[in-house]
C-alpha cells in the first residue's frame, strides 16, 4: 500500500489495516473506512454521505509515524515527571 494515496476499506480487520497503513503509507495519504472504526485511533474527518442510509465515513490522514511515536514518548515523560514533582527518574 506504500504507493497509494488513498485506501478504502469495507469491511476489513480495521486495527490491523490501520497499523499497516501507518507503517507503510506516506505522510498525507488517507485511509477511508465505510462505517467501521479503529479503536483508540481518532478519525481526522467523519463526513456523512448523502445516500439513503446516511453512511458515515471515517478518514484518517497518515502522518510520519516516527513523529507520532516521538510525541507520545515526550508526553509519557512529561506525565511521569509530574508524579515526581517534575524531576527525572533515575
Amino acid at each position: 500500500i506504500v504507493n497509494y494515496n488513498i485506501i478504502y476499506a469495507f469491511p476489513s480487520p480495521m486495527p490491523e489495516l490501520y497499523k499497516k497503513a501507518q507503517s507503510e503509507m506516506r505522510p498525507g495519504a488517507f485511509m477511508i473506512s465505510n462505517s467501521f472504526v479503529v479503536p483508540d485511533a481518532p478519525t481526522d474527518e467523519m463526513p456523512i454521505v448523502d445516500d439513503g442510509r446516511q453512511t458515515l465515513l471515517h478518514l484518517w490522514r497518515m502522518s510520519d509515524l516516527k513523529q507520532k511515536q516521538g510525541s507520545q514518548t515526550e508526553k509519557n515523560v512529561e506525565a511521569d515527571n509530574i508524579g515526581n514533582g517534575g524531576k527525572e527518574s533515575a
